[in-house]
């Protein structure tokens, strides 16, 4: 829960007595039923830890079956890598980073591109323009 949010709990958690002390009927109720709500919701969170959740690594021979389940964008982007062996700077940025999000290591992501682009391209004119990224990620 972010900081804004703790301390937005936090005022209403103060308020909730003054409002219940003032206030008959339906508006009491509701602020009864939601500082409950609250407290058992802050409650709940607290004590369990964040489960962290690791994606399954994407191999390189999975990519043409999985692409069909890529949102539509991403999966625009396979086909048009596939098929045309080259995809522009901002779309070549989008793609590796959603594979990174996927799960698919640095490695195998240039061999997919490198692959693609040697399609298209003279192995000397590849070195020649550095098309492949040496950035860490």
């Amino acid at each position: 829960m972010a900081r804004d949010d703790l301390q937005a709990v936090e005022v209403v958690r103060k308020a909730a007595p003054h409002i219940l002390a003032n206030e008959e009927g339906r508006l009491a109720d509701m602020c009864a039923f939601t500082a409950r709500l609250l407290l058992r919701w802050m409650d709940e969170h607290e004590k369990a830890p964040a489960p962290s959740v690791q994606p399954e690594p994407l191999a390189l021979a999975q990519i043409d079956t999985l692409s069909r389940s890529f949102p539509l964008c991403m999966a625009q982007f396979h086909s048009r890598l596939r098929t045309e062996h080259h995809l522009k700077h901002a779309g070549r940025l989008l793609y590796v980073l959603f594979l990174k999000g996927a799960g698919m290591s640095v490695q195998d992501t240039g061999r997919l591109l490198l692959g693609e682009f040697k399609k298209r391209l003279s192995a000397d004119v590849i070195a020649r323009k550095r098309y492949m990224c040496v950035c860490p990620w």
